[in-house]
């Protein structure tokens, strides 16, 4: 009878921490959480009427593009949970205007998704002054355009451009 005890105990224990371990496990590999934020939504006014909507990252990758006109695609998204339910994020965006894209995105990641913690490098497109390639990245070519990416002044052929030391 002690052993079938033992036994019953050991599968009950393992059953009720797997959820921990798990959780555990995504917390130390920094894994992509499968929701990144939480908004309200439907009738304000109405508190039985408020349906809260998950945020995941195929919205946040949707509205990275649509927060500034000037945008022309993103590569090297990543979001990761930190300790304490926090959340960081870090993302190159090519963009006509810079300055007020990492602003937009910032201030819509940070109101939106409660991101505080980012990392955002802005680039310039390729032909336009101060233009640089992404030579860092370390994943598959990935990027996701707005739109026509022929529109956005921004090709590849087959030699490179070599704009000297920008170091200052």
């Amino acid at each position: 009878m002690d052993p079938i005890c033992t036994y019953i105990f050991a599968i009950f224990v393992s059953y009720t921490t797997l959820p921990t371990v798990k959780k555990l496990l995504d917390l130390m590999m920094e894994a992509t959480p499968d929701i990144i934020a939480m908004e309200k939504g439907g009738d304000k006014s109405d508190p039985k009427n408020i349906k809260d909507k998950q945020l995941t990252l195929e919205d946040l990758q949707k509205d990275i593009l649509n927060a500034c006109d000037a945008i022309c695609e993103y590569h090297d998204l990543h979001v990761w949970k930190l300790g304490g339910g926090k959340m960081s994020m870090t993302c190159h965006i090519t963009s006509h205007h810079p300055s007020q894209t990492l602003q937009r995105v910032t201030d819509m990641v940070r109101d939106k998704y409660k991101l505080y913690h980012t990392s955002i490098q802005c680039e310039v497109p390729m032909g336009k002054p101060f233009h640089f390639k992404c030579e860092q990245d370390v994943h598959d070519d990935v990027r996701q355009w707005k739109g026509d990416h022929e529109s956005h002044n921004t090709h590849t052929h087959g030699h490179s451009h070599s704009h000297g030391n920008t170091d200052h």
